[in-house]
């Protein structure tokens, strides 16, 4: 519904989302540059449950967006205290394995002011790790347009699927 009523378009390329597993969870790792881009990863992938990992402060300065969040096994991080974002980590590990949802990160952990790639927090692909799910490897682009953008003109946004990193592909790797 956001992405009609915003006038978005969405160019899907690269592998083929139909070849996304949906008979098991996952985690999705993806670019960061807007706070649109869960929405486009919703709305390309209707059919997996995605619970968002999303900074702290989503929960104490969006309240509406934080009880969406939660109601869809979102979960907020600690991103400059080790320890609170490895409960986090654990819980995002607990929701794969107990069957509740697919797990999406931005591993940047910051949204990228120039759209360029920030180097990755290895946390994230502990995600995946443990449970020993698929690494779903997307990058988007123009999210930023949005806000500038919607209702009037509209937008498009480009929604990559890059590969799909299976366990036995990253079996005796560690997260770095």
């Amino acid at each position: 519904l956001i992405v009609s009523l915003a006038r978005v378009k969405i160019n899907v390329t690269g592998m083929d989302v139909d070849k996304v597993p949906t008979d098991r969870k996952m985690l999705f790792v993806c670019n960061h540059q807007h706070d649109f881009d869960p929405v486009i990863i919703w709305s390309v992938f209707p059919n997996n449950d995605i619970g968002f990992i999303g900074k702290k402060e989503i929960y104490t300065t969006m309240p509406l967006v934080a009880k969406v969040m939660h109601k869809l096994y979102g979960l907020p991080i600690d991103r400059e205290n080790n320890r609170e974002a490895a409960k986090t980590i654990i819980q995002a590990t607990k929701y794969i394995k107990e069957d509740k949802a697919s797990i999406a990160v931005f591993p940047e952990g910051y949204t990228s002011l120039e759209c360029k790639l920030l180097p990755f927090r290895n946390g994230a692909f502990k995600i995946a790790t443990k449970p020993q799910v698929p690494i779903v490897v997307c990058t988007l682009n123009g999210t930023r347009e949005i806000p500038k953008r919607m209702i009037w003109r509209g937008c498009t946004v480009d929604f990559k699927v890059i590969d799909i990193i299976y366990p036995e592909d990253y079996e005796g790797m560690n997260t770095n």
